[in-house]
């Protein structure tokens, strides 16, 4: 299933804690420069852009789902692969946002 995402999404791998604040990150774009360690990943970074992304992420740290992957189209029309993994030891999700080449 390929849902909408009208946020320009930032390439890269995050780990958020339980509220969605970013813990640590590495992104692959320049345009993630600033610094985002304690700001909410949805709020700060996606701009509220991302419902859909925040609800899978939030049923997978309740639920303790160990992965979840599925693909957006984010606002610049470009197709993004998304892998959302849940870690009991650090009890955190990273999210990995990678852009999906379209012939």
């Amino acid at each position: 299933m390929v849902i909408d995402c009208p946020a320009k999404l930032p390439l890269g791998i995050f780990e958020l804690d339980s509220a969605g604040r970013v813990l640590a990150f590495s992104v692959h774009d320049s345009d993630t420069t600033r610094e985002i360690i304690g700001k909410n990943f949805f709020t700060d970074v996606l701009h509220n852009d991302g419902s859909e992304i925040q609800q899978r992420f939030q049923r997978m740290y309740t639920q303790h789902i160990p992965f979840n992957k599925f693909s957006v189209y984010s606002g610049n029309r470009l197709r993004h692969s998304i892998l959302m993994m849940f870690f009991p030891d650090t009890n955190s999700v990273t999210i990995n946002i990678d852009q999906i080449a379209i012939a």
